[in-house]
């Protein structure tokens, strides 16, 4: 918060942060959905290291900071793993990396043209790893024993539309 000036600012944005920590739903869902709270949480992280990053840059002088790259970089691949979604937001970043690559104080910087490269290794990494995971099915197995096979009707009309009975051995597969 040290880039805010204005100390009233910086109250309120410290209050709210504090307020969001202390709140029983984000607790709750801690509870529950990890991966969603580790998301939400690395997000922020390497969304406010990047904001460090470009203020460095653009208020410093001139050169790339590397330990807050490198800082951002691992936060960013942490938070890239935590759900097999996540890897497809990289094509956002590879486009924002573009842009700064032949705009502004970025271009031509050699160290936007490695990023992107890592950046895009992330992504093949990523696609690879969900296209083989497992995590997906889990989860779905667990919202059909929670919220479909649960109430008879639902499983009725899934029925309907073709799903074999629950309690026949090869339902699982």
């Amino acid at each position: 918060m040290h880039f805010i000036n204005n100390s009233a600012l910086k109250l309120i944005g410290a209050l709210t942060l504090i307020l969001f920590a202390f709140s029983p739903q984000i607790a709750e869902w801690d509870s529950i959905l990890m991966s969603e709270s580790l998301t939400i949480s690395l997000f922020i992280l390497q969304f406010t290291l990047l904001i460090k990053i470009i203020f460095k840059k653009y208020f410093g002088k001139g050169q790339l900071p590397f330990p807050l790259l490198l800082s951002w970089l691992i936060v960013y691949f942490l938070w890239t793993y935590v759900r097999d979604t996540n890897p497809y937001a990289i094509s956002v970043s590879v486009l924002m990396c573009l842009i700064l690559w032949r705009v502004g104080k970025f271009s031509n910087t050699k160290a936007v043209v490695a990023l992107l490269t890592i950046l895009i290794g992330m992504f093949i990494l990523g696609w690879i790893a969900s296209r083989s995971s497992v995590r997906s099915r889990i989860e779905i197995r667990a919202v059909y024993e929670s919220d479909l096979l649960s109430i008879p009707g639902r499983v009725t009309i899934l029925q309907s539309w073709g799903m074999p009975d629950p309690e026949f051995p090869a339902f699982p597969q």
